[in-house]
């Protein structure tokens, strides 16, 4: 599970695919290009728009050579993940990627929202912010990108960009959470490396440390 309560996956619509016959009640256009066995991940933004991620156990390679870990309709808008929306929330947590997303929403302090970006860039359309990001106004947001944001100059951009997209939303204040790890090395990566006892107290000083 890497980090992940499988009950909060349960409850967020997360379920196995062994055949086509289990997206029978998905929308046609995510049928063509999965293949199984796969887990489906329903993104449901904050109006409670729902966009559909597959993660197939044996990808297929894209036409660069590289897996695709993750599938998703090509003209997809992105979606800002409600993964843990909390009601008057002290802090609005942002979090790089799926399993990462479910891993912050399984450990965070009660208090912080947590919603997820499928990529660095996946807050933006054709280069205009989604209209999921008015979510932030008025609140403090912590962005929490993958390890690499520290070396990768193009991530590192990107979560600027995201950055200054939440202030023009509104957002009270706007930090960036360090990952303690290298590489791609992902959030969900650092916790599952951490005994179960210790990791919701490692993650509030992830958040806590944001600059």
């Amino acid at each position: 599970s890497q980090a992940i309560d499988v009950d909060l996956a349960l409850s967020l619509g997360v379920r196995s695919l062994s055949s086509k016959d289990d997206l029978a009640d998905i929308p046609e256009e995510y049928h063509s290009w999965a293949n199984y066995p796969a887990i489906l991940f329903p993104w449901t933004a904050p109006d409670g728009r729902v966009e559909y991620q597959i993660r197939p156990d044996n990808p297929t390679d894209d036409a660069r050579g590289r897996p695709r870990k993750y599938v998703v309709p090509r003209d997809m808008v992105p979606v800002l993940w409600a993964v843990r929306p909390v009601a008057g929330p002290a802090r609005l947590v942002i979090v790089e990627g799926t399993k990462q997303s479910l891993a912050a929403a399984s450990y965070a302090p009660a208090g912080s929202a947590i919603y997820g970006i499928s990529g660095c860039r996946s807050w933006q359309k054709d280069g205009i912010p989604i209209p999921d990001l008015m979510v932030a106004d008025g609140l403090d947001v912590v962005i929490l990108l993958d390890a690499d944001a520290a070396g990768n100059p193009d991530v590192y951009g990107a979560g600027m960009g995201l950055a200054e997209a939440l202030t023009m939303e509104g957002a009270a204040k706007v930090t960036f959470a360090r990952l303690p790890a290298a590489g791609k090395s992902g959030l969900d990566d650092v916790l599952a490396t951490r005994p179960e006892d210790r990791r919701a107290a490692y993650l509030a000083r992830i958040l806590d440390s944001s600059k």
